[in-house]
Order: structure tokens, then sequence, then C-alpha cells
């Protein structure tokens, strides 16, 4: 949720069935958009990176891995992330062009 520091409602951006899953939330640069990892609950199966908009619309899936994702951290000018995978060997990926997947309502 997000929730105005002068006061006022709070406004629901998503949900998650499990939240154990959704690791290390960050902001893009511009505020428009919050990225997170989504690791499965068995590790062969990887994780996910999600973008999702402060405008509540639906989370966008960017990126899967075929191991769990670390950590990531994301370009000032918010187009790219580094993400670490882990697994037997730890792996750095680059992602690109994180802004031109087309969002919908969640309505």
């Amino acid at each position: 949720m997000v929730i105005p520091t002068s006061g006022g409602k709070a406004k629901k951006l998503f949900s998650v069935a499990e939240s154990n899953k959704i690791r290390h939330p960050i902001w893009s640069p511009t505020g428009d958009y919050i990225f997170l990892i989504e690791n499965m609950n068995n590790l062969d199966d990887g994780g996910v990176l999600w973008r999702v908009s402060a405008k509540g619309k639906k989370p966008i899936q960017v990126w899967r891995s075929k191991k769990p994702i670390s950590s990531i951290s994301i370009h000032p000018d918010g187009q790219e992330v580094v993400l670490s995978t882990f697994g037997h060997e730890m792996e750095v990926w680059k992602v690109d062009n994180l802004l031109q997947l087309k969002e919908t309502d969640n309505k």
C-alpha cells in the first residue's frame, strides 16, 4: 500500500497470497513503479522480477529466472536493472527495457 505522508487513505497497489515469496521491493527512480522479486517455494522453480505501477495497475512479469533471485539494483535512468541469482553458482544478470511492457488496469 501507498500512504500519503500528509494523511488520507491508503492506496492498495497489489497483494499476494504468500508474502514470504516476495523480496527486495525497490522504487523506480521516477517513483512510477516498484520492482520486486518473487521466489518460488521450490528453489528449482526459480524466481520472477515484477514491475508494479504506483497507480495500482496490474503487476507485469518483467523477467523470469531458472534460479532464485537474491538481489536487484535499478539504474538511475529506470530502464535497466542488475540482479543476482543463486543456486550451485551465483550469476549476475542485466535486464533492460524495463518500461516497454504495457500495463492494464486492475479493474
